[in-house]
């Protein structure tokens, strides 16, 4: 069973840097705000010539998702 995100938040801030916490707090904050970009305006946009091309927020979300998750997984091993 997966800890409530409460717990995570705990753990992150207990066992890491204020500085790596707030890193990993700004790639949830960027991907959360991408997100909700997506959800506002729709996965595909119309580029200034017409053509339909996937949301750039899709690119951003999935960098800042990535990002996040590197740096749980390499603080994670050091709480173990």
């Amino acid at each position: 069973m997966l800890p409530e995100p409460t717990d995570i938040m705990i753990e992150l801030q207990s066992k890491t840097p204020a500085r790596i916490a707030a890193q990993i707090g700004e790639y949830r904050r960027i991907a959360i705000e991408a997100l909700g970009k997506i959800d506002a305006e729709g996965t595909v946009v119309r580029t200034l010539k017409g053509d339909v091309i996937q949301h750039p927020a899709i690119k951003v979300h999935a960098d800042a998702t990535k990002a996040e998750a590197a740096l749980l997984e390499k603080w994670a091993r050091r709480w173990a």
